[in-house]
């Protein structure tokens, strides 16, 4: 069975570049804007979220916090030092180590299929 997996940030490359290197590891779904998404995630299973922190409609924080449903989430960012909420699962440092979402989602499969 396939994971869910959003991604959400308000660069189209990168979103392109994850759904690229990701698309065979679940149902890839990538957001530029935050409202979509947290729509998107509000009424439909989701697995996993990874999100930018930096965006123009609103920080990842800010988007975290408006989902309605416990998510493992993971924030998206190159800021150093930044202190990362408990309502995130984790973070991934940008440039964006794919190897370790890799890691991640494989990780999700494991749980799932258990």
């Amino acid at each position: 069975m396939s994971l869910e997996i959003v991604y959400i940030d308000d660069e189209h490359d990168l979103c392109e570049v994850f759904e690229l290197l990701h698309g065979s590891e679940g149902n890839i779904l990538t957001f530029h804007n935050c409202e979509e998404a947290i729509d998107y995630i509000n009424t439909n299973h989701v697995d996993i979220v990874f999100i930018d922190y930096r965006m123009p409609c609103m920080n990842g924080f800010k988007c975290r916090e408006m989902f309605n449903k416990d998510v493992p989430t993971y924030l998206v960012t190159g800021e150093i030092g930044l202190y990362i909420p408990s309502n995130f699962t984790g973070f991934i440092e940008k440039p964006i180590d794919h190897e370790l979402i890799k890691s991640i989602i494989e990780n999700f499969q494991l749980k799932k299929a258990s």
